[in-house]
């Protein structure tokens, strides 16, 4: 009876070490295969987020692309109004990267074969070349050796040109491509004297990424039959059975610039008597004593005064040097600005906060900030906010934060400067509100002030207060205002 007992219990045990060793095995089978799905699966997570890298470095360079240009906004040269004739001119037309086999250093604009291949371009009516698009490829691995191996992965972005023209784009029109470059100010109602098409307020921009693999390895002359002799399309997702496409990713954005509509005599801006000194509604409501002067600056035929009524010649030695032109001043911020006044404040480099003194957000000019120069020369967008837009922000004399600097500041409410202050401007500043300036103080642009009823005073006596025209730092001021910024962001992976 006890050897049929022993002999149950080793049996027993033989099965029990059976079992364990099938869970065992069990066990390290799933955790091998759980492993192995986790290395795919960070692989995959790792060549998606490279797709969007790429998606994201083609937006910057669109982007980068628009900001260096010289004249801003970025918008079509349209000297017959609306009306646009030919494939150089229709709205879109304006985002014209140049190709060139021989880039210069000098020229940013120029992009050589590192970007497009030599056979994808176009000229355009005068026969100058235009790029596709913007298009990089970049090697993401190491080559293992010198010509480029098999399975090696890159990278690719892609931010093409509506090369076709696309106006009117009526509905169902099948030219407009949807992956490039437009200029959509017209579907935001953003109006600059006309119906917003072609002026360049707000563009999209869709960039492309994408990271694949080489098929075999390629020279430099098969890189182009590879791509099938167009180089704004996706790598192929297969070749002879291979998947080549490892993943592909979309940045779209909108981006935005505000844009000075209506100002005097802009409608060239490299005229030399484009714009004037002084711009408000009522000139008779305009008070000159002393040393106070409006200037039309270097200009033999400019404005000096650009009002309805004009105001009358100041006794002396006030000085009006210019003309006094009768034209109906900007009632409100719609004259020259077709956003609101949030958006404006939302556009702005610095702001005060509620309650806090406008004038700090000036650079304090006392002898332990040496750096205070350096900042007042760097071009700013200010804007100086007061309680409901009805209080005063005052410059008192010998203050350390002066209204000092350059660019474009608007005052939301009344301006004083007072005598001793010391302040000058260089560029754009408008103010929602009276003003009253005293010497010594000088602005170099133009002064631009809101509202029917406002009044301007300029008075001087040992120094002069001054406002003088100067077409050079009205237009840094305008490319300031009028810079681009990101509206909106959107990021789609497809696989």
């Amino acid at each position: 009876m006890k050897r049929q007992i022993k002999n149950q219990t080793g049996q027993s045990l033989i099965s029990l070490v059976i079992m364990l060793t099938v869970v065992m095995s069990a066990i390290v089978v799933v955790s091998l295969r759980r492993v192995s799905q986790t290395k795919e699966e960070v692989a995959n997570t790792r060549i998606q987020n490279l797709s969007t890298n790429m998606a994201k470095a083609g937006f910057d360079e669109a982007v980068a692309w628009f900001a260096r240009q010289s004249n801003q906004p970025v918008q079509v040269n349209n000297a017959t109004g609306l009306t646009f004739t030919d494939n150089s001119t229709y709205p879109d037309s304006a985002f014209k990267p140049k190709f060139s086999l021989t880039p210069t250093l000098s020229d940013t604009d120029e992009v050589g074969p590192s970007f497009y291949v030599t056979n994808y371009k176009y000229n355009d009516a005068q026969g100058n070349p235009i790029a596709a698009g913007i298009i990089r490829t970049i090697q993401l691995t190491d080559p293992r050796s010198t010509t480029i191996a098999a399975g090696t992965l890159w990278g690719r972005y892609v931010v093409k040109r509506q090369w076709v023209d696309n106006y009117p784009d009526v509905a169902g029109n099948t030219v407009t491509d949807s992956k490039a470059v437009h200029d959509i100010s017209s579907q935001k109602n953003l109006t600059s004297g006309g119906t917003g098409v072609g002026i360049g307020a707000t563009w999209s921009i869709t960039a492309q990424g994408f990271v694949y693999t080489r098929p075999y390895a390629l020279g430099a002359a098969d890189e182009t039959a590879f791509e099938n002799n167009d180089t704004t399309q996706a790598p192929r997702k297969f070749y002879q059975g291979k998947r080549l496409l490892m993943s592909k990713s979309e940045m779209y954005g909108e981006i935005s610039s505000m844009i000075l509509k209506g100002l005097p005599y802009s409608s060239n801006s490299n005229d030399d008597n484009a714009y004037t000194a002084l711009w408000m509604c009522d000139g008779s409501k305009l008070t000159l004593s002393g040393k106070a002067m409006v200037d039309k600056g270097t200009s033999s035929t400019a404005s000096a005064i650009c009002s309805s009524p004009t105001p009358s010649a100041p006794a002396s030695p006030a000085k009006i040097n210019g003309t006094r032109s009768s034209l109906a001043g900007p009632s409100d911020l719609s004259a020259i600005y077709s956003g609101t006044l949030q958006d404006l404040k939302n556009a702005a480099m610095s702001i005060n906060s509620s309650g806090q003194d406008a004038t700090l957000l000036f650079p304090d000019t006392s002898s332990s900030n040496s750096n205070a120069s350096v900042l007042q020369r760097s071009q700013n967008f200010y804007f100086l906010d007061t309680p409901s837009g009805t209080g005063t922000v005052t410059f008192t004399s010998g203050a350390s934060h002066q209204l000092a600097g350059c660019g474009f500041c608007y005052v939301n409410g009344d301006l004083t400067v007072q005598s001793g202050h010391n302040g000058w401007w260089a560029g754009i500043l408008v103010v929602n509100g009276d003003v009253d300036i005293s010497d010594p103080f000088q602005l170099s642009g133009m002064l631009i002030v809101l509202g029917a009823n406002r009044t301007v005073k300029l008075s001087g006596s040992s120094s002069w207060a001054q406002i003088m025209r100067n077409k050079s730092t009205i237009n840094a001021a305008k490319s300031l205002f009028g810079s681009y910024k990101i509206s909106k962001l959107a990021v789609r992976t497809t696989f």
